[in-house]
């Protein structure tokens, strides 16, 4: 009886670990047809991290903050997505001022007037995009789960192609308003064309599961490839999305090496 009792909370442990656990994925991103990275994806319990050559992006959905870290200098940047937007035309300010240091004076004029043309545009409001979402016949399989392929088109043109793992279950782990609400403020910040992918139709597609195989296609022909080469369900533990003590806070032009 008491070898049974221990059996059966070794059981319960095991259940509820699985049931706390996250996902950690590897990718790789193939720009063109030479350049190609890889990143790690953690995901668990409204938190996510992704781990990329030049440093590594976190959000805390909870908190509503998104933290930039350069692991190489133990510089980081936290804010929410407003404080970003402010940082990033701060950090381009800066990099123009450098640029026109060694200007000749009516070359720097005609500069700061082609910035103040460019700064309506910022504002301008962005027309409708109408999102459609394509279920196809064709399935894959990568990293060993199975990727149901879907077209999505904005406008009537093919913006990308996902092959959805349903198995891969990261949505379980995100409030879908948070993130929705996270990236809207994102992409607020982009241009029109990116605006597919805050739509009711491509958040339903993508809550679906993961995809292990996406197609970006853009403007001029050029496009990208995602391509998932490790999937594991595991527990994280919180340290993975804390930043070291260590670390120093800085602005964002600093935590890219502006």
């Amino acid at each position: 009886m008491k070898a049974k009792a221990l059996f059966l909370v070794f059981v319960a442990v095991l259940l509820a670990s699985n049931a706390f656990a996250g996902w950690v994925l590897t990718q790789t991103t193939q720009y063109g047809e030479k350049e190609k990275e890889e990143q790690t994806l953690y995901f668990q319990q409204n938190k996510v991290k992704i781990v990329m050559s030049e440093g590594t992006m976190m959000f805390d959905l909870d908190k509503g903050l998104l933290y930039f870290v350069n692991h190489d200098k133990k510089l980081y940047w936290a804010g929410k997505p407003e404080d970003m937007k402010k940082g990033t035309e701060e950090a381009q300010k800066m990099v123009m001022e450098e640029q026109m240091k060694n200007m000749p004076p009516e070359q720097r004029e005609a500069m700061k007037k082609y910035m103040e043309q460019m700064q309506p545009q910022k504002t301008a409001p962005k027309k409708e995009v109408k999102v459609t979402v394509k279920k196809t016949s064709e399935k894959v399989t990568i990293a060993g789960y199975s990727g149901q392929k879907y077209q999505v088109l904005a406008n009537g043109k093919l913006r990308k192609e996902v092959w959805i793992a349903t198995k891969i279950n990261v949505a379980d782990e995100i409030n879908r308003a948070k993130w929705e609400k996270f990236q809207k403020a994102l992409v607020g910040m982009g241009g029109e064309k990116e605006s597919y992918s805050v739509s009711k139709e491509y958040l339903d597609l993508v809550m679906k599961g993961f995809s292990v195989k996406s197609i970006s296609y853009y403007e001029e022909d050029e496009k990208s490839v995602d391509q998932v080469t490790k999937a594991e369900k595991k527990k994280i533990p919180a340290s993975e999305f804390q930043i070291p003590k260590e670390y120093k806070k800085v602005s964002l032009a600093e935590v890219h090496g502006r």
